[in-house]
């Protein structure tokens, strides 16, 4: 059984999205922040970049990463 590709930030960048959603998963602890994705090179995936970060207050690390897809415009624009 062939395990699922993950995704690189090249990838995501060419479907879209160049920023990324960092959140706390832990219920409690619901915090996140959109950050530029600009500052990592194409080949690194999000699952790489999960364990960078912690959140200070509750001295954990690892975060759950996701593309940041802008809202949509709304109207048709006249």
């Amino acid at each position: 059984m062939d395990r699922q590709q993950k995704i690189t930030l090249g990838g995501m960048r060419s479907s879209g999205p160049r920023r990324l959603l960092v959140y706390c998963g832990d219920y409690r602890f619901a915090r996140s922040v959109v950050i530029n994705s600009d500052q990592w090179s194409d080949d690194i995936r999000r699952s790489d970049l999960e364990p960078r970060f912690s959140y200070k207050a509750w001295r954990r690390r690892g975060a759950d990463v996701r593309p940041f897809f802008e809202p949509a415009a709304m109207g048709t624009g006249g």
